[in-house]
């Protein structure tokens, strides 16, 4: 067998030279010897063998895993539709799946779930961590509020939430918290407080008539709990009492900003707003400690224009 294929390779490799040796003589114009052509001949009268070289067989690609449906992606993260579902859950008890309600619910449990991821990545940034013991204290107060283990884990039905979705809501929550506190941190306790009465009409008709009173001399007080409709203060003679700006002390943004920019003994024109037609009079300015309430609602205020500045820097998909 060995010296049937060395054989066969001496007959492939001597027929090839003999074919070049006679192409070359051929060109250069020169005969051929009779003995090497029929040599020659002789040899190229001999099967080639021919080697057949297989290529190697591809392996099969793993199957793609099919992606998971989406409700949004928020700086590469996803949430997926089964998250939204499951939040979506514990808010649509008493809506009716088909109103505009249950559609301003989906919206703001989509809000929710953006802001919570928003968080979350802006602790991981900042390095802020949530241990496992923090959260078990937590919960642990949790199921001392609700009166022991049974009555917590009725609690937790009763939510539809379980134990997991417990712990995810507290490790939140506390991410919040402990952001909050770096947000919130340079609110001073002191801030700028006026004390304002005001006048509230219901037409614009009434208010121009009861401003004209005011500049003809009559007294603000009498006017303000004979005509104005705020029952609030018409007992009060329209009084608002102190408040800073930005705390939401007053129910009305506008009427607070006309009273900001009054200066004591001062009376504004007429403010129009949602609940009708304002005329307001600045008593007294001065710096104040912010009490608990305000104070609360400036760092509520700080912690949301922190959100939305979070909002708008963020690459936010929605895909519903």
């Amino acid at each position: 067998m060995n010296e049937t294929r060395h054989s066969t390779t001496r007959v492939i490799v001597t027929a090839l030279f003999s074919i070049a040796l006679i192409s070359a003589c051929k060109t250069a114009g020169g005969t051929v010897p009779r003995s090497q052509a029929e040599g020659a001949e002789q040899s190229a009268a001999q099967p080639l063998v021919h080697i057949t070289i297989k290529a190697p067989t591809a392996s099969p690609l793993p199957p793609t895993a099919t992606p998971l449906p989406l409700a949004a992606i928020v700086n590469g993260s996803p949430i997926t539709i089964e998250q939204f579902h499951a939040e979506l859950a514990h808010y649509l008890d008493d809506v009716d799946p088909n109103s505009a309600q249950a559609a301003e619910v989906q919206k703001t449990t989509l809000n929710t779930l953006i802001e919570n991821a928003l968080i979350l990545q802006e602790a991981t940034r900042l390095g802020i961590t949530i241990s496992e013991q923090q959260i078990d204290e937590e919960i642990n107060i949790a199921r001392a509020r609700a009166g022991g283990d049974d009555a917590y884990v009725t609690w937790l039905a009763a939510s539809k939430l379980t134990q997991e979705e417990a712990r995810e809501r507290v490790r939140i929550a506390l991410m919040t918290s402990a952001l909050r506190d770096k947000v919130v941190v340079n609110i001073p306790r002191e801030a700028d407080h006026v004390r304002a009465f005001h006048i509230l009409a219901a037409t614009e008709i009434e208010a121009q008539q009861i401003l004209e009173k005011l500049n003809a001399g009559a007294v603000f007080g009498p006017l303000a709990t004979r005509y104005s409709i705020d029952e609030g203060t018409r007992a009060d003679e329209g009084d608002l009492g102190w408040f800073p700006r930005g705390a939401d002390a007053v129910l009305w943004p506008e009427v607070e900003e006309a009273a900001f920019n009054l200066a004591p003994g001062d009376t504004s024109g007429i403010i129009a707003s949602p609940a009708g037609f304002h005329i307001v009079r600045v008593v007294a300015r001065e710096m104040q400690p912010l009490n608990e309430v305000n104070y609360s609602a400036l760092q509520q205020h700080a912690l949301e224009g922190w959100i939305a500045g979070l909002l708008k820097s963020a690459k936010v998909e929605r895909y519903l």
